[in-house]
């Protein structure tokens, strides 16, 4: 979970030029954009296949795992409708901002769940 947190840190530093800096040329715009949402999907292919191995015990992993990518694909379809519609009415600068916010809520939340874990005396993945 640090390592999510750490790269949704890394995603929000990236994206947060191109939201807030007008004027910004195509060159860095595009550089920033593609290693600010690689560091998304770095996140995403990490919890998808380390999680469900923490439910190794049950014999679960693969219940797991298929409810996870379930979620993940769900998630990419109402995105991609959604980030459209927020292009389209309100421009491409609030998406950036939106994705900027979303990655420091996600950041916390990593790290929240790694305090909670480390309470617990169990190890965050």
């Amino acid at each position: 979970m640090l390592t999510a947190a750490v790269c949704f840190g890394l995603s929000l530093f990236l994206l947060a030029p191109i939201a807030f800096i007008k004027g910004l040329s195509i060159a860095p715009m595009l550089l920033l954009s593609g290693f600010g949402t690689a560091m998304m999907l770095v996140v995403n292919v990490m919890l998808v296949t380390l999680v469900p191995l923490r439910f190794q015990d049950t014999g679960r992993v693969s219940t797991l795992s298929g409810i996870l990518n379930s979620v993940t694909y769900l998630g990419s379809a109402l995105s991609g409708r959604g980030a459209g519609r927020l292009i389209d009415s309100l421009g491409w600068a609030n998406l950036f901002k939106g994705w900027c916010v979303s990655s420091g809520i996600a950041a916390v939340i990593c790290l929240l769940v790694c305090l909670f874990l480390k309470k617990q005396g169990r190890k965050a993945v």
